[in-house]
């Protein structure tokens, strides 16, 4: 019997044309963020402070957008925090993650609280309320487009959400097709995305 042979992969160099730089607030976005965290109390515990601490998720948004302007990162890196925190809280740690129907009906108010920031729900909710800061403070730094392409983006956050819930709870494998159009939805890319335009100071 032939005795197996591993071969190391070789990882080509990644071609990338622009250097590297970060904003100078980079430190103070990351700083920002936690403190933005504390004041909505999305940390479970103190080992999950020290985990976000430590991740410096305004560190992914000050050298993700390296020329943008400070407010826009800053709501940016608040957004990105809270989809880590929400993720880990709602959609995967809790006991295998929450069942589509109720996970459905929950999110369909956040969505409306988001297309209507006047309609008086979810007050006591800390991840509605956390998210609903969001979207008023992007309301400062966008035009009403952005803001209101910002709030589709996050619905379709929202449908991928209760898609991989209702593949968790059936026990099915995804098809490459479906994962590779829904992952773009539960993701939350293209809502995180919408940042960098804002940040920039584009108007479209």
């Amino acid at each position: 019997m032939n005795p197996v042979v591993y071969k190391p992969t070789v990882v080509p160099a990644l071609y990338c044309p622009f250097s590297f730089r970060a904003s100078p607030v980079t430190d103070e976005i990351d700083r920002g963020g936690i403190e933005w965290m504390k004041r909505f109390r999305l940390f479970a515990d103190v080992r999950q402070f020290e985990y976000f601490r430590r991740a410096h998720v305004g560190r992914f948004v000050g050298w993700g957008v390296p020329d943008g302007l400070q407010g826009p990162l800053q709501v940016a890196t608040n957004y990105c925090n809270w989809l880590f925190a929400f993720d880990d809280a709602v959609c995967d740690e809790n006991l295998g993650g929450s069942a589509p129907g109720g996970l459905a009906a929950y999110l369909t108010r956040i969505a409306r609280m988001l297309e209507t920031p006047s309609v008086p729900m979810l007050r006591e909710d800390k991840w509605a309320m956390s998210l609903l800061d969001i979207r008023l403070e992007l309301a400062q730094y966008a035009t009403p487009a952005q803001a209101y392409r910002w709030v589709d983006q996050v619905q379709d956050y929202f449908t991928g959400l209760v898609w991989e819930a209702a593949i968790r709870e059936s026990g099915e494998v995804a098809s490459v097709s479906d994962y590779i159009m829904m992952w773009q939805k539960s993701s939350a890319t293209l809502s995180a995305l919408a940042f960098i335009e804002v940040a920039g100071g584009g108007t479209s």
